[in-house]
């Protein structure tokens, strides 16, 4: 039985990864083009925590997730096997992982400012401010991640460093799941509210805002659901870290684990697609771009989104 596991935990690891990394892929470099092909997005603040997060979201593709595919496909962990890509893993990972999630905060909190009856919240983050806070935020986790860089080491890729090592899970599990989580939680909260007040009858006419805020609290849902059950596994794990386990129900949290994991990855490689379905109009700019393109236009005519 705990070979049998073991056996579906690599599987699904496996091929759940390379479909995670391809649909991803796809996925986060059309909403590049997408963003960067119409000029009225480039206007809002939350384009632009947007267009990071989709970077950010693609660099956790490849550090992250393609490390796994390596391993199902080959039987070779690339991260025992290079020094410099172990390396590379626990800082361009996390730091992609967190600044995607920092990012899309930021949008959430600027979702709110917007649709807030009182207009002189409106200006509060201008395209300018959301570029300096997304370098600040890059700048920051980069910082905060360099430990990373130093204790992560082979030969298994781990961390050398006792207290380090205690303190890692736990740090990563407040500041890139726990807090993020609650503020987009919070802020989605607001938002919703904020659409539905009757005062917001001047924003319901910008259909632009109004598609922007229909993709945004669209994809604030879905983090929140493929994330929570995996921050649930993470306390679960620190507070049981100090239990004897049997070999077998190592096995079946290791399956568990797969599982979770990959569904976590759903809020890196899924904004496109969660878009497509919950935007009329974002699909049709879609469909206008792949169309002007495919019939050799030199100028994309975009819709107003």
């Amino acid at each position: 039985m705990i070979l049998q596991i073991q056996l579906i935990t690599r599987i699904i690891s496996t091929y759940m990864s390379l479909t995670m990394f391809i649909i991803g892929t796809i996925g986060n470099i059309s909403n590049i083009f997408v963003f960067t092909h119409l000029p009225l997005l480039s206007k809002l603040a939350s384009s632009w925590f947007l267009g990071a997060s989709f970077i950010a979201s693609q660099l956790v593709l490849n550090t992250g997730v393609i490390s796994r595919v390596i391993l199902g496909f080959s039987g070779i962990d690339p991260l025992v096997s290079s020094m410099i890509w172990c390396k590379i893993r626990w800082i361009l990972g996390p730091l992609g992982g967190s600044t995607s999630l920092t990012c899309i905060s930021l949008a959430s909190i600027d979702r709110y400012f917007i649709t807030s009856d009182q207009v002189d919240r409106h200006r509060w983050i201008s395209v300018r401010r959301a570029q300096y806070m997304i370098l600040i935020v890059v700048f920051i986790w980069f910082i905060l991640l360099i430990p990373n860089g130093i204790y992560y080491t082979l030969p298994s890729c781990t961390i050398i460093n006792t207290i380090y090592a205690q303190f890692s899970p736990i740090f990563s599990l407040v500041t890139y799941s726990i807090f993020p989580l609650l503020v987009l939680a919070i802020f989605c909260v607001l938002t919703w509210f904020n659409l539905h007040s009757n005062r917001m009858k001047l924003i319901r006419r910008n259909n632009m805002e109004s598609q922007v805020n229909k993709m945004m609290i669209a994809q604030l849902s879905v983090v929140l659901l493929t994330s929570v059950p995996n921050v649930i596994l993470q306390i679960y794990t620190l507070s049981s870290r100090t239990i004897f386990k049997s070999t077998l129900r190592q096995a079946q949290e290791g399956l568990l684990s797969a599982v979770l994991s990959e569904l976590g990855f759903v809020t890196h490689a899924g904004t496109f697609y969660v878009y497509l379905i919950a935007s009329r109009s974002y699909r049709n700019n879609v469909k206008n771009i792949i169309l002007s393109y495919k019939n050799g236009l030199n100028r994309v005519l975009p819709q107003v989104i």
